[in-house]
């Protein structure tokens, strides 16, 4: 068995971290693995710092590039693909047209990270999806998503939950004050904390504004918001958090901190960490953040409200209402030992259910 990885993306978020840690296990579990990707792209750094065999590919089209289809053939063959894993969903129409025009001689494997908003249920679509051996979804509303809104069978979807290395969040020793010593954030305050690229559907808009409402309860707590903008995303989204702090009067008690290499450091330094995606498909970080023992209160929405267990490993707060996520937070804030009960259970979901060997045992089945 030799796995190809197609990660034909610029930007580096959760989608592509994903797919560069699925290689890396792989490779660790013992099996040959290539990454195909753009050249100058982060997936391919990550394949350089993890000395992971890669490929540079990349299109000029979205869909019949047929050169690209020739020279991804080629690569194939040449080095004996046998099954091919493809990481954004925008790629299925690629690979798919490669498969039944020049005949792409291994089989098409989409792990699912995003919700199909619309129906795909036309003719184009069930093509490509027909070309697909497996579509595994992480969760099973995404399943259920998946077969109302497209024509593939049944049998052909799978759910496999995808994992972490939980150990790295379980065993990391670092002591709070030093966590926030080395993020740059206040000791003697309460903490609550936001992870995820600076853009609208994350929802930090809706931590900042819940800010003042729990302050005003006497609460002594302050922000730190940790991502970085998307990869040529224009709408200006960070500038938004900027104005709104200043709107709000909040700009000492909130932190802006880039993207950590190393997120167990921030998890850490945290008291309670939010989930405030409006869309959010899965969420690593609401995994990552139960594995450190950190409480999370997160939207109800998408996977979120799944891997969440409303009072019994989190608290779910009402999609993009800040006044019931302040609530929420000041409930955790004033209960310590609800807030502990919360975390203790969360931890011990997120080693029973999300270690990655687990994932990589349903994949290679």
């Amino acid at each position: 068995m030799k796995i190809g990885i197609l990660c034909n993306s610029l930007s580096w978020g959760g989608l592509e971290l994903f797919m560069g840690k699925l290689a890396l296990w792989l490779q660790q579990a013992g099996k040959e693995v290539i990454i195909f990707c753009p050249t100058n792209s982060r997936i391919e750094q990550y394949a350089i710092t993890n000395q992971l065999p890669y490929q540079p590919f990349t299109t000029k089209w979205k869909y019949a590039d047929i050169m690209a289809m020739f020279r991804l053939k080629k690569m194939v063959q040449k080095n004996e693909i046998t099954h091919f894993f493809i990481g954004h969903s925008k790629d299925i129409s690629l690979l798919a047209l490669t498969k039944k025009i020049v005949g792409l001689p291994c089989k098409l494997i989409y792990p699912q990270q995003m919700q199909i908003g619309i129906d795909k249920k036309d003719i184009l679509h069930t093509f490509y999806y027909s070309q697909l051996y497996k579509w595994i979804s992480p969760l099973p509303w995404l399943k259920e998503n998946t077969l109302q809104r497209t024509n593939i069978a049944a049998e052909k979807i799978q759910v496999i939950p995808f994992g972490i290395d939980i150990q790295q969040f379980t065993n990391h020793h670092l002591s709070k004050e030093k966590a926030r010593e080395q993020l740059n954030v206040p000791q003697n305050t309460l903490l609550a904390g936001i992870i995820g690229r600076l853009d609208p559907s994350k929802g930090q808009e809706y931590l900042l504004r819940a800010l003042p409402l729990v302050r005003k309860a006497g609460i002594n707590v302050e922000v730190v918001v940790i991502g970085e903008e998307s990869h040529a995303d224009t709408r200006q989204y960070p500038q938004f958090l900027y104005n709104l702090v200043k709107e709000l009067d909040i700009n000492a008690y909130v932190h802006f901190r880039p993207f950590q290499q190393d997120v167990q450091i921030a998890f850490k330094a945290l008291d309670i960490f939010v989930m405030a995606s409006t869309t959010e498909t899965y969420g690593y970080v609401t995994i990552e953040a139960m594995a450190s023992g950190v409480p999370v209160v997160g939207a109800k929405a998408g996977g979120t409200a799944e891997i969440i267990t409303d009072q019994v490993t989190g608290l779910h707060f009402e999609n993009k209402n800040y006044e019931d996520l302040a609530a929420k937070l000041i409930d955790l804030f004033q209960n310590p030992e609800k807030a502990a009960q919360l975390r203790n259970n969360a931890q011990n979901e997120a080693i029973s259910k999300y270690d990655y060997r687990k994932q990589l045992d349903g994949m290679l089945a």
